[in-house]
């Protein structure tokens, strides 16, 4: 399998590739669960500030505190609400990211992780966790798309 496709900081475990690719089933959580072993987390950025929202996820501009620069990151509710095809079109956006290389038209994508975590800003701090699908982009500050 090619890992090209997938960045330098590839977010699928080398022995979940060929699940995530091909599921057999539609057993979304046991693919969930090998994302789990990524090593990046929530708790390496630190929120900045809400970019935008849609109706499955939420943009925002943070800080990596590994290396203290500014990323746009994408976090999709993965689990809860969404139907198989909504779920395999967020995934599916990451593949594409990953795919595109070196083009000045697309913003950057560095990474892509699975994390568990509480939705705060929805249900406060002793609500439910809730998966979530996050993409590390590039941070585009030159205005918007319209």
């Amino acid at each position: 399998m090619d890992d090209s496709l997938y960045g330098s900081n590839s977010f699928i475990p080398a022995d979940a590739k060929q699940d995530y690719l091909m599921p057999t089933n539609n057993d979304n959580v046991s693919i969930v669960n090998k994302f789990m072993k990524s090593i990046t987390t929530l708790e390496d950025f630190k929120i900045i500030s809400k970019l935008g929202e849609g109706s499955y996820s939420t943009v925002y501009k943070c800080l990596r505190k590994a290396d203290n620069k500014i990323y746009s990151l994408k976090k999709v509710r993965i689990m809860d609400g969404l139907s198989d095809k909504e779920r395999d079109n967020s995934i599916n956006e990451v593949r594409i990211l990953a795919s595109i290389k070196n083009n000045i038209n697309v913003v950057r994508y560095y990474e892509a992780f699975m994390d568990t975590t509480i939705d705060s800003e929805q249900f406060g701090k002793n609500g439910p966790k809730s998966t979530y699908l996050c993409i590390v982009m590039e941070y585009a500050d030159n205005g918007d798309l319209f």
